[in-house]
């Protein structure tokens, strides 16, 4: 059970790195604010990476229970992404959008699923 949860993981992380370029290739519109943009699946992809990664080593390293890590790595995720909004509002070279924002939830909470699956 614990391989084919493993299993489900890698599969739902490689399907997030194929369907990336197909949604890069059918955005057209480059500062549109879309929900279906390149940007957008890069917010979300980015944030399921920090979960992951920063719950993986609060588990491995750090000896952080399951509930613990997914926590740290949620905190972490949805902290950053916060931050990146908040900068991007204030430089004028930047847009920032609720959307990239919606995007990063979205990531964070496939990133804690992957990672809720995948440790023990």
């Amino acid at each position: 059970m614990e391989r084919k949860v493993r299993q489900t993981g890698v599969g739902l992380l490689v399907l997030l790195f194929v369907v990336q370029p197909i949604i890069s290739l059918a955005s057209n519109e480059p500062k549109a604010d879309r929900f279906m943009a390149s940007d957008k699946l890069q917010h979300a992809l980015v944030s399921a990476m920090l979960v992951c990664g920063t719950g993986f080593v609060a588990h491995r390293h750090f000896e952080a229970s399951r509930n613990e890590s997914v926590a740290i790595g949620v905190g972490f995720s949805v902290s950053l992404g916060g931050l990146k909004e908040i900068l991007d509002a204030r430089l004028p070279s930047e847009q920032s959008s609720w959307k990239d924002f919606a995007a990063d939830l979205l990531g964070t909470l496939a990133g804690a699923a992957i990672l809720a699956a995948v440790i023990e």
